[in-house]
């Protein structure tokens, strides 16, 4: 499980020096695939809370809610709405399903390209086989 945080950062949060900063709260609900609720309930514990008018909170919270947890995705949209700030952003949780689309899509063809390699690679075998007998 990628959570994207260095082992400093892991550290400080094991030993209770620091009390950590909502992007890292952010990551860490993430990497856990916790809920909203579950995320809200995590950032109250650093005394933090999601904001209503804040883009990335709007973005973690869309992501959370439709179930992607991957940290590309993350990135991607917050880029989308960096490039676009004058995007309208109920249309956020679109954009997110979007990028999950294209990402499963992205992988599911590599997984069918990885696939005819294994099937090419057997039927190679087998004839190698079949020649030397």
């Amino acid at each position: 499980m990628a959570s994207h945080i260095d082992d400093d950062t892991w550290s400080t949060l094991r030993n209770n020096s620091v009390i950590p900063r909502k992007k890292t709260v952010f990551k860490i609900a993430l990497a856990l695939h916790l809920s909203q609720d579950e995320a809200a309930e995590l950032l109250a514990k650093a005394n933090k809370r999601f904001d209503d008018n804040n883009n990335q909170d709007l973005i973690v919270m869309a992501l959370l809610g439709i179930k992607d947890y991957t940290m590309d995705d993350v990135l991607e949209t917050f880029d989308f709405y960096q490039e676009n700030l004058n995007e309208f952003l109920p249309n956020i949780y679109d954009t997110a399903k979007e990028n999950k689309k294209k990402r499963e899509k992205h992988e599911q063809r590599k997984e069918e390209e990885r696939q005819k390699k294994r099937e090419k690679y057997k039927k190679q075998k087998n004839d190698a086989n079949s020649g030397n007998n």
